[in-house]
C-alpha cells in the first residue's frame, strides 16, 4: 500500500513516511525535525483503517510531533481515509471492532475497514487531491513552461555537439 501511494507523492515531491502501530520517538522526532526546517505551515496527511487503535494511533503521533518541533508555524493534520463518509460512498466492508475500549465500542459499533478496502484509485486520488490543494497552479505553469523551454534549448544544443566540437578544434570557421 505504501508503494503505491510513493508513486504519487514522489510525483510532487512530497515526503511520505509510513507508521505502523505506536511510532518510536526517533521517527517523531526526525519528523519533527523536518517540519522545523521547512519553516513553514505543515500539513500532516494521514491514511489508516477505520478503528479505535488507528485513531489513537494519529492523534499520539499528531501530539508528540507537535511537542518535540520548535517551529513558530502551525501544523495541521488530516485523517484522509478511511473516513465513515468513504465507507458509506464505496460500501467498503466492515469488520468487528478489535478493541477492548469502551469508547471505541460505542464509536466503532457498525464497524471498522481496513484501508486496503478502499478502491486503489480512488486512494490515489484522495491523496492527489490532497496535494494539489497546496499548489499554485499559475506558478507550477510558469515553472513548466519554463523548464519546457529549457529541454528544448538543451536539446538544440546537444544537437550541435559535433558542429561545436569541430568549431573548438579549429575545424570550422566562425560565421
Amino acid at each position: 500500500m505504501a508503494q503505491l501511494i510513493y508513486q504519487e507523492t514522489a510525483t510532487y515531491e512530497v515526503p511520505l513516511a509510513v507508521i505502523k502501530g505506536m511510532s518510536s520517538k526517533t521517527f517523531l522526532w526526525d519528523s519533527a525535525e523536518a517540519i522545523d526546517a521547512a519553516d513553514k505551515g505543515t500539513y500532516l496527511y494521514f491514511l489508516g483503517d477505520h478503528d479505535g487503535a488507528g485513531d489513537d494511533i494519529i492523534a499520539s503521533a499528531v501530539k508528540r510531533i507537535r511537542h518535540y518541533a520548535d517551529t513558530g508555524h502551525d501544523i495541521y493534520w488530516q485523517k484522509l481515509a478511511v473516513t465513515p463518509k468513504q465507507i458509506t460512498e464505496f460500501n467498503l466492508p466492515l469488520r468487528p471492532a478489535k478493541t477492548k475500549k469502551e469508547e471505541d465500542d460505542l464509536k466503532f459499533q457498525a464497524g471498522c475497514v481496513e484501508l486496503d478496502a478502499l478502491p486503489p484509485d480512488e486512494l490515489l486520488r484522495i491523496v492527489r487531491e490532497a496535494i494539489e490543494e497546496h499548489i499554485d497552479h499559475k506558478a507550477l505553469k510558469i515553472l513548466q513552461t519554463a523548464e519546457c523551454n529549457e529541454r528544448e534549448l538543451m536539446a538544440r544544443i546537444a544537437g550541435n555537439l559535433p558542429d561545436i566540437r569541430r568549431y573548438l578544434d579549429g575545424g570550422i570557421e566562425a560565421g
